[in-house]
């Protein structure tokens, strides 16, 4: 059954985030990794699950502590790990992005504060794990409007736990795959990673990908900006 929404969403796609926002939120989760894996056993460094966990306890663990970056509960609610929402179809409603990050205030003219967060997929690229399955299993998810159909943004963590570095890693995988009709349904549409300007370290890379689908009563969404962010081992 398909459930109707009784709202109407007064911009769609809703207005991006500031630069400073999204700044902050990739400065927060390049701290917190380094805090989370500085004493990880060797035994847990390539479980997803596990690693966005110990991920989200650190994040949490900076809101309550001042900070320079500026990631505190003055300005963000708490990350949720695997928190549902709906699709955009609204036929699936127990979507789980891996970490799902809100604003603490409400922002003007947002009618449906679920769908205004920043949504993250995680996904591990070693040896065995390739960034196919980043772009399978993670990016398209949000060019197929599973997640963030109402946003023009969102973001990708690869935990790195070999020598794979961005963008020259995805690129190729895009052009190795790119007769494959998923892979090629979410392709960047420049076919580029661009640099972002951010404060910490390592570089952030964003794409842009077209969204060909339509919701029934909003329409067309636009393309999605994702940002790139692959977080490196120093277990590995």
């Amino acid at each position: 059954m398909t459930l109707t929404m009784s709202n109407s969403l007064t911009d769609f796609p809703f207005p991006e985030w500031s630069e400073s926002l999204i700044d902050c939120i990739d400065s927060a989760f390049k701290v917190a990794w380094n805090k989370a894996t500085a004493s990880i056993d060797e035994e847990h460094t390539e479980l997803e699950n596990h690693l966005t966990n110990l991920l989200e306890y650190e994040l949490h663990r900076m809101l309550d502590t001042e900070n320079a970056i500026g990631f505190n509960r003055g300005r963000f609610q708490s990350p949720v790990r695997g928190a549902e929402c709906c699709d955009y179809q609204n036929k699936s409603i127990s979507k789980k992005p891996d970490l799902t990050i809100r604003l603490l205030d409400m922002r003007p003219g947002i009618s449906d504060v679920r769908q205004d967060a920043m949504f993250v997929e995680c996904k591990v690229l070693d040896v065995d794990k390739r960034p196919l399955a980043y772009i399978e299993n993670g990016i398209r998810r949000f060019v197929d409007g599973e997640y963030a159909w109402a946003m023009p943004h969102a973001l990708m963590l690869g935990y790195v736990l070999d020598k794979s570095v961005l963008p020259g890693a995805l690129v190729q995988c895009f052009n190795r795959n790119k007769q494959k009709p998923l892979v090629a349904r979410c392709a960047p549409s420049d076919g580029a990673l661009v640099t972002v300007a951010t404060t910490q370290r390592p570089i952030t890379f964003r794409s842009s990908h077209p969204r060909k689908w339509a919701h029934l009563e909003y329409g067309a969404p636009g393309p999605i900006q994702i940002y790139h962010v692959w977080l490196h081992s120093a277990n590995k």
